[in-house]
């Protein structure tokens, strides 16, 4: 019996264990629906069980499924990430690169790969520019930036395009001389519910976190004082002139090890969708074109834990 092709097929698969859906996985591999079916068909006589299951939405993995793609996602991973450096390392890469980012996303996100991306490009020239959401894209939109990161809601120029990276849950941020009033906000879960009792340090008005906030709760928003960086918030909450609202992925360093505190939010429910943009006009560069696919994975990764 000749040997069995089942890269292919197992490409395949992964497409559709990621995207739930055997018409999302054929658009993302640009092949035909019946040819998706037809792989997975044979990938399951192959291997002699049912790989998916059919649910309400779309498909899902069995248990023999799941235990397959724990396997075989990881190595089409590997594989990924060894060619892509190889074909970088062919190339000598060298120049310069330039990322802006909001504040809050440099905190938890960005910071943490830089020492990854200058290790895996040590001739690159990195520079960075940490900016509210409108001038993210204006720097991007100008040429004065290659990528950004920022809020979708703040990004609105037809010159852009942004890939939709994670969904960015809010929490609400507190010291000890604002505990008394947190409490009496908080539910048997230990979650806050926003009442018009809370004092808030909030960003100025133009501000996506501010358009966040004033959306959802209205007349409730009473602020003592508006900062328009993270350190003079956390600052202002520490010494009790309010509480704030910031992203729940906020690091123990900038929160718990400074004696503050954070809780969920029962009402109102707060989150905000992260986008990576580029100019549709840039010129595409093999390690530009590496690090937004690595954000990309790290996103992913931000959202699997959660």
């Amino acid at each position: 019996m000749a040997p069995v092709n089942r890269e292919p097929r197992l490409k395949v698969f992964v497409a559709a264990a990621i995207a739930r859906s055997i018409t999302r996985a054929a658009e993302k591999l640009e092949i035909s629906q019946p040819a998706v079916s037809r792989h997975i068909k044979l990938l399951e006589e192959d291997v002699g069980c049912a790989l998916f299951r059919r649910n309400g939405r779309g498909i899902e993995l069995t248990d023999s499924g799941q235990q397959l793609f724990e396997v075989v996602n990881p190595a089409f991973n590997r594989i990924d990430a060894v060619v892509g450096q190889l074909q970088l390392s062919a190339e000598a890469v060298a120049g310069h690169l330039r990322i802006a980012s909001v504040h809050t996303l440099n905190t938890y996100f960005v910071v943490p790969l830089l020492q990854e991306i200058m290790t895996a490009f040590p001739n690159l020239s990195l520079q960075m520019f940490e900016r509210s959401s409108l001038d993210v894209g204006e720097l991007v939109e100008r040429g004065l930036a290659d990528v950004g990161l920022a809020y979708d809601t703040m990004i609105s120029s037809e010159k852009l395009q942004a890939v939709r990276l994670q969904e960015e849950t809010m929490q609400v941020f507190y010291g000890k001389a604002s505990q008394v009033q947190i409490d009496g906000a908080t539910d048997r879960a230990g979650k806050v519910e926003l009442t018009e009792n809370l004092k808030f340090v909030a960003p100025p008005v133009g501000y996506a976190l501010r358009q966040l906030m004033d959306q959802h709760l209205g007349q409730k928003l009473r602020h003592s004082i508006e900062v328009e960086t993270i350190t003079l918030m956390l600052d202002a909450v520490h010494i009790g002139l309010g509480v704030c609202i910031l992203p729940a992925n906020m690091p123990r360093y900038l929160i718990e090890d400074r004696g503050l505190m954070r809780r969920d939010i029962v009402y109102p429910q707060m989150s905000r969708s992260v986008v990576l943009i580029t100019h549709r006009h840039m010129k595409s560069v093999p390690v530009v074109a590496h690090i937004i696919d690595r954000f990309v994975q790290a996103a992913k990764q931000i959202g699997d834990k959660e």
